[in-house]
């Protein structure tokens, strides 16, 4: 699908979504149409397997962006989350209805939130910049499969754990080869494999103890192996329970295992055109939502 088209779907009460997607090419160009002309042609032909029109899943990240604000809005009062630990939210994420909203609405915010696209853009260079064919990866939050389909092509070996049953059949329809095993369940922590890379997107503020995962996360790399991670800043979502409040206590918890951060990026939820030399200090600004991306080596 391409992006005039997009936007003639979305004319009307969705045309709200024309400004992010300016936005990103404005600051991305050429790339940024052609990645977000994948994407939304990858979700378009999930709706139709699934038997959504496309503006329904318009629809509903509309319906998302607005508990967003909602969210936001009683965040900013109590300075907390509205859920604590993981068998708070048990029933909300093991639904079907948030299973398949989950799905769209993590596809569409790769093309409608620019820090979104700005962290599929990170991810990608860490996957092609570092991973080798052959390697051993764990994934630990399989999402769209859009990342785990990145690795695939580099010809590497990836384990890749999700809740979300419908992964599954985004693998599926991204054709990955055989060297991808998918799990529809958490990851149980143990000590006997052993990776090159572990992936943790958009997964630890899901955690009660992300810390637990992040030591676990350093015994079973091999000796120089590389994870990439992300974490959610200040940001209120009906599934995350572990609020990280700066940057600073993110590297603060990385400090308490044996992984060295050795690259980082900073992204701002916001439309705003900002300095980038200024990334670091607004993802520190209690203003403002952010997600924190860092690559790790074991030392």
């Amino acid at each position: 699908m391409n992006l005039s088209k997009f936007l003639e779907i979305a004319e009307g009460e969705m045309r709200i979504f024309s400004m992010p997607v300016g936005t990103c090419l404005k600051r991305y160009g050429k790339q940024y149409e052609e990645d977000a002309e994948m994407i939304l042609s990858f979700i378009e032909q999930l709706a139709n397997d699934l038997g959504y029109e496309f503006k329904q899943m318009l629809n509903m990240y509309l319906q998302f962006v607005n508990r967003q604000i909602k969210l936001n809005k009683v965040f900013l009062k109590n300075g907390t989350y509205e859920y604590a630990t993981e068998e708070q939210i048990k029933s909300i994420i093991s639904s079907k209805e948030f299973q398949i909203d989950n799905i769209f609405i993590l596809g569409l915010s790769y093309v409608l939130a620019p820090h979104r696209y700005e962290m599929f853009k990170y991810v990608k260079a860490y996957i092609q910049r570092f991973i080798n064919p052959g390697d051993r990866c764990l994934e630990i939050g399989t999402g769209i499969g859009l990342d785990c389909s990145i690795i695939d092509k580099q010809k590497a070996f990836i384990d890749t754990y999700d809740l979300n049953t419908y992964s599954s059949f985004c693998l599926k329809k991204l054709n990955v080869s055989s060297k991808v095993s998918f799990f529809a369940k958490d990851y149980l922590l143990s000590n006997e494999e052993k990776f090159e890379h572990c992936i943790l997107i958009e997964i630890l503020e899901h955690l009660q103890d992300p810390l637990i995962y992040l030591q676990h996360i350093s015994k079973i790399l091999k000796d120089g192996g590389k994870a990439i991670l992300t974490f959610a800043i200040r940001t209120p979502q009906i599934d995350h329970i572990y609020l990280f409040q700066s940057v600073t206590q993110v590297r603060d918890m990385i400090a308490k295992t044996t992984l060295k951060i050795i690259d980082q990026d900073f992204f701002i939820s916001s439309f705003m055109d900002y300095d980038v030399s200024q990334k670091e200090f607004l993802a520190e600004a209690s203003k403002y939502p952010a997600t924190y991306a860092c690559v790790v080596q074991k030392y």
